[in-house]
């Protein structure tokens, strides 16, 4: 999954645009408010997805916080979701996305008090292969569903991690979640 180059990098680095499916996905969750029940309905929601492999919790200060502005530490994690199914980086951002809002993510109350119910980001992810994209293609037609949006130009062999340039560098508590993630999946 996630190995080392000879002088030390990872084989990560990359620009995410327009990727087409995707087959792997690394993310970084984070909860001020409620957290270990929050990230447990994260972890849920994201093993619904596929096989996933989660760091352990991180907990750590707001580093937006003030003497005149406390605020609650964040507990934080990271994840590997092996897709069961290759899907599109946008339609993975939005079922995130739209977990997010029903766990009340964006309410008006919540972001003037600085809590945070989840927050999920997308750091990296690994394109489906030829012949996944070929099964979805396939599974797709033999439902008689429109499939115009696959895409075979968009395929990565050497499943090479591409980070989300948005996302760089990475926040500490993420580096050490890669970090932890490499020493278990190799």
């Amino acid at each position: 999954m996630l190995s080392s180059t000879q002088d030390g990098r990872h084989g990560y680095v990359g620009y995410v645009g327009y990727v087409g499916y995707v087959s792997v996905v690394l993310v970084a969750m984070g909860s001020n408010h409620h957290a270990n029940d929050n990230l447990a309905d994260a972890r849920a929601m994201l093993t619904q997805l596929g096989h996933a492999v989660f760091t352990h919790l991180l907990v750590n200060p707001d580093y937006t916080a003030t003497p005149s502005n406390p605020k609650p530490d964040y507990t934080n994690q990271c994840a590997i979701i092996t897709l069961d199914t290759p899907i599109s980086l946008c339609a993975f951002h939005q079922h995130i996305k739209d977990f997010e809002r029903r766990q009340q993510r964006h309410d008006i109350k919540h972001k003037q008090q600085g809590k945070i119910t989840i927050d999920i980001d997308v750091l990296a992810v690994q394109l489906a292969s030829q012949d996944d994209i070929l099964q979805k293609k396939h599974h797709a037609i033999n439902r008689n569903v429109n499939n115009d949006n696959v895409n075979n130009d968009n395929v990565n062999t050497a499943n090479d991690w591409l980070f989300i340039a948005s996302r760089l560098p990475l926040k500490e508590h993420e580096r050490h979640g890669v970090k932890e993630l490499l020493e278990w999946c190799g």
